[in-house]
């Protein structure tokens, strides 16, 4: 929903108060909005779609099922492009609302900046300048746009000569990818992530990402995690850990097929939940048979996880019973 309203607040039209209204050249739009519009109000009157061509030979599509429609030529126009309509006053008084009450809505600027860019966004890269830029469209500044962007940490310029909104530097397009910005339109979102590949590494100082690292694994972190967040190699990662692995820095655990690591002074024993329920079974001392038993495994896997358990300190066998021990560390399950 929150989508369509930003689509409707990019190429709607604000003022008229019997009808609502959304402009676009992309067919998959349309229909996406009439979609929303449909499942959220169920119109009384049918959709109204104007097609408007360049030439009376250039083919178009018929986004909505059972639309009226009606076809003009537009010499200024490019490619076709769709004037979507569904009168109805109370229609347009409900929407009107929704849409004031979801832009108030903080949880919804995700999708409404989604709608907007998908309706007047624009993706811009000069590969030899090296320039890569975001636009979106804009007659006049918006204050809800504007909020919505500082909300993301997103900074913008205004150029009001062009009448758009400009959004470059590499943080501020990362913020924005990961926030989806171009998703709900294929073509817009293809070149973003074009752009966003185009990115070399990042550059750290020398003796940076040791420590960088470290300060990570406060906290459990797959070798792959910590390569995603020190934007390097996987190969490059596992080095630097290996080193301090060697110095007693960090510590590695491995739980079904990943491998964990996590800081050496945070005093954890990082385990599968297969062991967790072993160990659980253990709340007094068992028989090999008895445990597998309880946890619904055969004796060897069972026996395998006890080793195991026994080389990270966790449980011990007396005569023919296994039983847990207690220990001052913090055990996390993955």
């Amino acid at each position: 929903m929150a989508q369509a309203i930003g689509l409707w607040l990019a190429e709607g039209d604000h003022k008229t108060l019997r009808e609502v209204t959304f402009t676009n050249n992309d067919s998959k739009l349309v229909a996406f909005f009439h979609h929303v519009l449909w499942k959220r109000s169920r119109p009384r009157n049918p959709a109204r779609v104007y097609v408007y061509r360049p030439s009376r030979h250039a083919t178009y599509d018929r986004p909505v099922s059972g639309a009226i429609y009606r076809t003009y030529i537009d010499h200024r126009a490019n490619v076709p492009y769709y004037i979507y309509r569904v009168s109805g006053v109370d229609l347009a008084r409900t929407w009107r609302r929704t849409s004031r009450t979801m832009c108030a809505d903080s949880s919804n600027y995700q999708g409404i900046l989604q709608g907007f860019f998908a309706g007047e966004g624009n993706v811009k890269q000069n590969v030899g300048h090296s320039s890569r830029v975001l636009r979106i469209a804009q007659g006049r500044r918006l204050a809800l746009l504007e909020r919505i962007l500082r909300f993301f940490s997103v900074k913008f310029r205004y150029e009001s000569s062009e009448r758009y909104y400009v959004i470059s530097g590499r943080e501020n397009l990362e913020k924005l990818w990961r926030i989806g910005v171009t998703e709900l339109h294929s073509k817009k979102h293809a070149r973003f992530a074009a752009m966003i590949s185009s990115y070399q590494q990042y550059h750290y100082g020398r003796g940076y990402l040791g420590p960088r690292i470290l300060e990570i694994l406060s906290s459990p972190s797959t070798t792959s995690e910590i390569a995603t967040r020190v934007k390097r190699g996987e190969s490059r990662v596992i080095q630097l850990l290996t080193a301090l692995h060697r110095k007693g820095e960090v510590e590695k655990f491995n739980v079904r097929s990943s491998c964990y690591w996590i800081r050496s002074d945070q005093q954890c024993v990082i385990i599968s939940n297969e062991k967790s329920n072993i160990l659980k079974s253990l709340s007094s001392p068992r028989r090999l048979s008895e445990i597998a038993k309880a946890v619904g495994r055969t004796e060897k896997s069972v026996s395998r996880r006890l080793a195991e358990l026994t080389r990270l300190g966790l449980v011990e066998k007396a005569n023919s019973n296994w039983r847990a021990i207690e220990v001052s560390k913090r055990v996390i399950v993955k």
